[in-house]
């Protein structure tokens, strides 16, 4: 199969599905020794979403995402202490993942299938491919860094329905700054806060 990036792009989607289906297999594997179960039960407090499908998707796509992130950033590489800092003091759930997009350079504390798994789609994140999706991403968006809007054209591949209900769509630097600018002067006109953005009341201290 040529590596185009759209074919790239179907067999790392085919790599995503594997490992989340690894994920699904050791939160229904009730022998299993993983951290999988208590990580869900902690984004299910937190979000509220009891569906384990949900959990495993989220989380494969997220690490097939930060791997090509940092293979794309290989050139300028985290140091070893940033990587260190990062992932230790990260949400339980976020450094499983972190730990599994560097699963090639660090130890990690996750079981051994979602970690041949995560390591099938770092070995086919090679240089080339990368490289190939980078030139795809940089001749639609030329001025951007190409890991900012490669989840949209992942997620079209992926799951397009979803894409379009839930709005993943690049949205031109410029839009991005007057929202926030505009969301910024609205605290502070309407709500007196003087920082805007940058104020750290509570609301229950607002509200009082």
């Amino acid at each position: 199969m040529p590596n185009t990036p759209d074919n790239i792009l179907s067999q790392l989607v085919l790599l995503t599905r594997q490992l989340g289906d690894t994920i699904l297999g050791e939160l229904a594997d009730e022998a299993s020794t993983s951290n999988w179960p208590m990580l869900f039960r902690r984004f299910e407090s937190l979000t509220g979403i009891q569906d384990k499908h949900v959990f495993a998707d989220s989380v494969a796509q997220s690490i097939s995402c930060g791997l090509f992130a940092i293979r794309l950033a290989s050139s300028n590489e985290l140091t070893e202490t940033s990587v260190n800092w990062l992932v230790d003091q990260a949400d339980p759930i976020v450094k499983q993942v972190f730990e599994l997009c560097w699963c090639d350079t660090r130890p990690t504390s996750c079981d051994v299938r979602t970690l041949t798994a995560a390591r099938q789609i770092s070995t086919f994140l090679e240089t080339d491919r990368v490289e190939s999706l980078a030139a795809l991403l940089m001749k639609e968006q030329p001025s951007e860094e190409p890991s900012v809007y490669f989840f949209e054209q992942f997620l079209r591949v992926y799951d397009h329905k979803t894409r379009r209900s839930n709005g993943v769509f690049y949205t031109p630097p410029s839009i991005v700054s007057f929202i926030v600018r505009s969301v910024d002067q609205f605290l502070r006109d309407e709500f007196q806060l003087p920082y805007g953005l940058g104020d750290d009341i509570r609301w229950r201290e607002y509200s009082k």
